[in-house]
């Protein structure tokens, strides 16, 4: 049973891409496990995702190799898991690697004893070796080697939660992210550049209470690199994951449903603030890409899609300049190349990922993206990872909620309540909220991570259409089941017991976050009696989306109490509106007449 490759068999987009290896694979399971333990074997499990460019060069390198398989084969049971279906699995191990040093990124790879007990983490290596970086054959030996020597020595790991959390005074949160902040080529500092999204929503907040000029100039910064640089793919609208290097230019090309969810909801805070129209074509443009390349028939939304394109990085995206040349007249060429940095030898492989010179809203240019796009979407497109994860649809209709507030669009809120509909549709089944489902096949497990979102998202829908109460009650009953004498529990594996939920968000809010916000909105709306609380902020860029709740208990958010609903647009960014019968604005412990609005 075991002495084959069994992925054939997966419903995982991911695991199937790996079908076909020599290694055999096994799906995650107790009874995989148990026989390993039996068979005193090693064990070995990836963790990857469909769409992830090194989980490819490592299929087609190293697990491709048969001189990898058969050691692997002969001793290693080999455990294949796709990260989108099994969080907890990627949490943990992802835990274990930043602990004893390893790396992170995917391919997680990670070994274990027969017992269970982690030894060894590392993400992609090679089937041979170059410079200082030994082959993964090689790797395999010495990980064979090293427990046979010290199999009696070994001692148990603890999975604990990762983040130390140290309070810091509201006065220096300002100057912490100031301090973090890349003032050459934006973004945060880091070798690579991500959107850092939870971070970028709690400066929005916290400069529209504060009226900070340091946050206000900071958002700016950071949203026009998004609109100009090359993290935006600017024909088909949406974002790629992020930025090789420091400076925004060459991303990882993959695209993420959940980096388009919060990239919507900020540019739509974001455009109430600051009012400029590039801000608000950018989210246009990222439901564009939504509705074209995400969106089922049933108004849910695929997880990714890939970076590669016929084993080419970004293949679809990148054009040689005489490409652009003979696709526009030579008028328009000109007006492209005042926008736009392209150049005959490229930037990427000898093409070009197109990167902008300014973020001037211009009819013109925009006619002429168009064409391009006709074109580019001739070509042979990326796989598109069909997966339904419940929480990334959820923190979608979070942003729809969002971008109705502030641009008026009445089919986003619709797009907001068809999402909730369809998830309870699709993968709400005998009373249990599932992670995913994919192709009408739901999934096999619950998370934390699920309940938190569908709550926050149903709060919104709430607070916009008094609609919903019944769900709102509901969800946030059955989230709280996640938690056991004052821990979160992102859920109770089956193997490795309960695991605690992460607290950190990055790169999107993290379950633990998302929960607290919930369930204080929920309360609030719902006018239940509200314990006075002062709970400290948080490290500024590991906890920004749980300080957002942070100010919310603070009262920091202006609550409006009103018989009808005020316009988004004429009341702060951090408010919340409740339904009551007469005016009242509660805002840092003091309640007024409403009369300014």
């Amino acid at each position: 049973m075991y002495g084959k490759n069994n992925l054939d068999k997966s419903k995982s987009p991911y695991l199937k891409q790996h079908k076909s290896n020599p290694i055999w694979w096994q799906e995650f399971s107790e009874e995989v496990l148990q026989y390993a333990s039996e068979n005193k074997k090693l064990v070995f499990i990836s963790i990857g995702y469909s769409t992830c460019h090194w989980c490819h060069e490592m299929a087609k390198d190293s697990f491709s190799d048969i001189k990898v398989a058969n050691y692997l084969n002969e001793n290693f049971v080999c455990i294949k898991a796709d990260k989108e279906e099994n969080p907890d699995l990627n949490q943990l191990f992802m835990n274990f690697s930043i602990r004893v040093g390893g790396p992170t990124g995917w391919p997680l790879n990670v070994f274990l004893t027969p017992n269970l007990e982690p030894i060894f983490a590392c993400t992609y290596m090679p089937s041979k070796s170059t410079g200082n970086v030994i082959s993964f054959l090689e790797l395999l030996e010495k990980i064979k080697d090293f427990y046979e020597e010290n199999s009696g020595e070994l001692t148990k790991f603890s999975f604990v939660n990762l983040y130390e959390k140290n309070s810091v005074k509201k006065e220096r949160i300002v100057k912490i992210l100031r301090d973090g902040y890349d003032y050459v080529y934006g973004g945060f500092l880091g070798n690579n550049k991500f959107p850092n999204h939870s971070t970028l929503q709690f400066m929005l907040y916290f400069y529209s209470e504060s009226g900070s000029k340091t946050l206000g100039d900071i958002s700016t910064s950071l949203l026009d690199i998004f609109c100009k640089r090359g993290l935006q793919d600017h024909l088909g609208g949406g974002f790629f994951r992020y930025c090789i290097g420091e400076n925004f230019e060459i991303p990882h090309f993959e695209k993420m449903l959940y980096d388009q969810a919060m990239m919507l909801w900020n540019f739509s805070l974001s455009y109430r603030l600051f009012k400029k129209d590039i801000y608000k074509k950018t989210a246009f443009k990222i439901v564009k890409c939504l509705e074209k390349y995400f969106e089922t028939s049933d108004g849910l939304y695929y997880s990714g899609i890939d970076a590669d394109t016929d084993h080419i990085e970004g293949g679809v995206y990148l054009w040689s300049y005489q490409e652009l040349e003979e696709a526009l007249s030579s008028e328009e060429f000109e007006v492209f190349k005042e926008h736009y940095d392209i150049s005959v030898v490229g930037n990427f492989s000898g093409k070009n990922h197109l990167v902008k010179k300014d973020i001037k809203v211009d009819d013109a240019l925009d006619k002429l993206e168009d064409k391009l796009i006709k074109l580019r979407d001739r070509r042979r497109q990326a796989f598109v990872d069909k997966k339904i994860v419940t929480s990334w649809n959820a923190l979608l209709g979070v942003a729809y909620v969002n971008a109705y507030r502030y641009f008026g669009e009445s089919g986003y809120l619709q797009k907001a309540k068809k999402i909730y509909d369809e998830l309870l549709e699709k993968n709400f089944k005998d009373g249990l909220l599932y992670h995913n489902s994919i192709e009408g096949d739901i999934g096999k497990k619950a998370y934390m991570e699920d309940y938190s979102a569908v709550t926050l998202l149903l709060s919104f829908l709430y607070e916009e259409l008094g609609e919903y109460e019944e769900g709102l009650l509901k969800f946030s009953r059955e989230l709280l089941r996640f938690k056991a004498n004052g821990i979160w529990l992102e859920n109770r594996n089956e193997v490795f017991g309960d695991v605690e939920a992460e607290f950190f968000d990055q790169p999107i809010p993290c379950s633990l976050s998302v929960a607290e916000l919930a369930l204080k909105r929920k309360g609030i709306l719902l006018k239940e009696e509200q314990e006075a609380v002062s709970t400290d902020f948080l490290d500024p860029f590991k906890f920004d989306f749980y300080n957002i709740k942070v100010m919310l208990e603070r009262e920091y958010f202006h609550i409006f109490k009103t018989p009808e609903k005020l316009n988004w647009n004429n009341i702060p960014l951090n408010s919340v509106q409740v339904s009551a019968e007469k005016y009242l604005e509660c805002h840092r412990n003091s309640c007024y007449d409403l009369d300014r609005y």
